[in-house]
């Protein structure tokens, strides 16, 4: 069975064989971990499939937020089920917080690390609004991430005729 296999009642995911007293000491462990990553892949999946339903071509991405010890177990369970790692550490990209853009203001705080950062590295803008998304956009942000809203937030919020612009 491979991973982000379908699993149904009864099937079985994996074998392990050895000396009974040596198998027993791993398998309360191991059937925790594989509960939680099957866990973090099945709702992966679900949300991955609600958003391709809106949009086919829409990426879902985890973000770095991960159980302590647990990062790449979490992130490849991610990935088994369609959905895209963001980010794997802080190096990877520039990260425009809430706390930039009250210094410098948002299109300031996006120049200002479009400067600075290297023509390979993305800048990612963390917006509070879905109005402020299209500003972040026009000002040169490569991705934007709707902080701390629910899609049910984003669907009350958005309106593109509000907005001036148009989805498609």
């Amino acid at each position: 069975m491979g991973a982000g296999a379908d699993v149904e009642p009864g099937d079985v995911v994996r074998r392990v064989e050895g000396p009974a007293r040596d198998v027993l000491r791993g398998e309360r462990v191991a059937v925790k971990l594989a509960g939680h990553a099957s866990g973090v892949a099945t709702r992966t999946a679900s949300v991955v499939e609600a958003a391709r339903a809106e949009s086919p071509d829409v990426a879902i991405a985890a973000t770095r937020k991960t159980t302590p010890g647990l990062w790449d177990l979490e992130k490849r369970a991610v990935v088994a089920r369609g959905g895209d790692t963001h980010r794997l550490d802080l190096s990877h990209m520039v990260v425009v917080t809430d706390n930039h853009i009250a210094e410098l203001g948002l299109e300031e705080a996006i120049a200002h690390f479009r400067d600075r950062a290297s023509f390979a590295t993305k800048i990612d803008v963390e917006v509070e609004s879905v109005e402020a998304t299209v500003r972040a956009a026009v000002a040169g942000a490569d991705i934007v991430l709707l902080d701390i809203m629910s899609p049910v937030m984003v669907a009350r919020r958005w309106n593109p005729s509000r907005m001036g612009t148009t989805t498609s």
